[in-house]
């Protein structure tokens, strides 16, 4: 009986409650069937309201303003709507819906050489980042489970990732890495990774696809800087395909869900042509995200810093969250003077890249290990102001949390549960901090500081006061109970957030899918506001395999399907 009434209990919460949604898109594509199916289906999926353009996308600009959504997806067409002057104003326009200078919302382009492409994105909302292939050196391969990374300016070259250990293999070895990597990695991308080297097995379909060197709007050169023994990937018609330095055309027609990330590629994120790259990978390369630069790229802080927030930080933030946190550190970098930064460069880099996808898509880093340093936000609720305190603790001895170069780290970053203005610090070891309305970013280190050892904390403490109350609860838009859990899939670290729109007693404890209760992780009195816990399981010496997490208040109950992997 008790089975019965969580699993009920799981499928209806899971539709109700979630961030604010929104999804633009023109009133000529909203009126074509097939585009007017992908409305409906982030319509559903994330209880979205539809904001729809004529002329111009600025147009929606007030509405979304008074909405104030957490997300927004810009459903468009490829180049006729999807493109650079599209998605600079997109840039433009989603900092411009309060008065603060910074982003207001978590945003992406769903689009796709056809319809079909924006609807497979989102029939792969979940994807756990655990296997990764680098046409690149500079893969940060050492923070996934497992890896496997090849060089664009050294033949032959290729380093291997062992899985779930800090071991790295790097070798010399034509054998296994030809001079021309093209059918090696079109492979990769096809058939999904199989080696074995030193005894060691390396196996799983590619996750995540990294690239630097030469690219343009339709290729991606693959040895670096000159052409040399190797041959491209392009494009075309939404086909994406090698072509070797000898030999036929190979195409790459892949259905497994990855994310691709064009880090240090000029031109390779470029919309305005349908037969562009970013419409190839979404059509036959897999990708359900795909982040690029549209026009050259010279200084590369939007790209390269992507690592140090969405994998450094493991499964702290998505990969569309991270692209956006990225740019707020960038504004942020920007009006600071932070040391170490080229202004010409982050005004050049402000803009220049786009992320395609869904933004409120579940794209995490498989937690295989420490991130770089733990975060947390507590908070004490009162009527309308709260006190809100921000900590983050150094796991590893040499922790750098700020500005440490283009390809480095960046501030500690955390999104906040409600909207806020009126913030104020009260206490803090760091040097400064933004508090928006809805995020805190800590300054508390750069270049030439001593870097924090393990175990060392820094942290803020604010008070802010709640905005649009009354309107919301009048519009019974407002969540005052709710259950989130992330990642729903996971081998580590287990975040489970809940509020109360009253203090009272409150539990929260794991289930089996039998109904068995397996641990109570939360008991007791409760004041009225956000709570968050973390949970390891694996501390717990609970087995992989499917849990509910169940919250229970007076008035609420709530249940979230997790699933344990090794």
């Amino acid at each position: 009986m008790i089975h019965s009434c969580l699993v009920f209990m799981f499928c209806i919460s899971s539709m109700v409650f979630g961030a604010r949604y929104a999804i633009v898109v023109s009133d000529v594509t909203h009126s074509d069937p097939a585009w007017h199916a992908v409305v409906e289906s982030l319509t559903v999926r994330h209880n979205g309201n539809v904001f729809t353009w004529q002329d111009s996308v600025g147009e929606v600009k007030n509405s979304l303003s008074s909405y104030r959504p957490d997300y927004v997806a810009f459903v468009g067409q490829p180049a006729t709507e999807v493109n650079v002057p599209y998605v600079q104003r997109v840039w433009n326009m989603t900092r411009e819906l309060d008065a603060d200078p910074y982003g207001d919302a978590v945003w992406g382009i769903v689009t796709g050489y056809e319809a079909d492409d924006a609807m497979r994105v989102l029939q792969n909302e979940t994807l756990q980042v655990k296997t990764a292939l680098s046409g690149t050196g500079s893969s940060w391969d050492s923070w996934f489970f497992q890896a496997i990374t090849t060089f664009e300016a050294q033949y032959n070259r290729i380093r291997y990732k062992i899985p779930d250990t800090n071991m790295v293999i790097d070798t010399v070895c034509p054998l296994r890495c030809p001079d021309d990597r093209c059918t090696l990695l079109v492979n990769y991308l096809n058939n999904g990774v199989d080696d074995t080297i030193m005894g060691y097995r390396i196996r799983g379909e590619v996750d995540y696809f990294v690239t630097s060197g030469h690219g343009n709007v339709r290729e991606w050169q693959l040895h670096y800087p000159d052409v040399g023994l190797e041959g491209y990937f392009r494009s075309f018609v939404g086909q994406l395909y090698g072509d070797p330095y000898d030999g036929a055309n190979l195409y790459v027609n892949s259905v497994h869900p990855r994310v691709y990330n064009a880090m240090g590629n000029c031109c390779v994120g470029n919309p305005s042509s349908s037969h562009n790259m970013p419409f190839a990978w979404l059509h036959t390369g897999g990708a359900i995200a795909m982040t690029g630069y549209m026009p050259v790229t010279t200084y590369g802080y939007m790209l390269w810093g992507l690592p140090g927030i969405f994998k450094m930080l493991q499964d702290e933030f998505t990969y569309a969250q991270a692209f956006f946190l990225n740019n707020q550190q960038l504004i942020f970098d920007r009006m600071n003077n932070t040391p170490g930064t080229d202004s010409a460069g982050l005004d050049y880099d402000r803009n220049a890249c786009c992320y395609y996808g869904d933004p409120a898509a579940e794209i995490r880093m498989y937690e295989w290990r420490l991130p770089y340093w733990n975060q947390g936000l507590e908070i004490d609720s009162g009527d309308t102001w709260d006190t809100l305190h921000f900590w983050i603790e150094a796991n590893y001895d040499s922790v750098d949390p700020g500005f440490s170069g283009t390809s480095g780290r960046r501030h500690p970053f955390a999104f906040l549960p409600d909207r806020y203005d009126s913030a104020y610090i009260i206490d803090s070891d760091c040097y400064d901090a933004v508090i928006t309305d809805n995020f805190v970013l800590m300054y508390c280190w750069k270049q030439g500081d001593q870097r924090l050892a393990q175990g060392v904390e820094r942290w803020v403490t604010f008070v802010a006061r709640r905005v649009g109350i009354e309107e919301e609860h009048a519009n019974s838009v407002h969540v005052v109970y709710a259950l989130d859990v992330t990642p729903t899939v996971t081998g580590r670290r287990v975040r489970i957030t809940y509020s109360l729109a009253r203090a009272q007693d409150a539990t929260v404890s794991v289930y089996d899918v039998a109904g068995r209760l397996v641990e109570k992780l939360v008991h007791g009195f409760h004041e009225s506001g956000s709570h968050m816990i973390q949970w390891n399981p694996h501390v717990s010496g609970i087995a992989s395999g499917v849990y509910l997490i169940r919250f229970e208040a007076q008035h609420y109950a709530a249940t979230r399907k997790i699933v344990l992997t090794n």
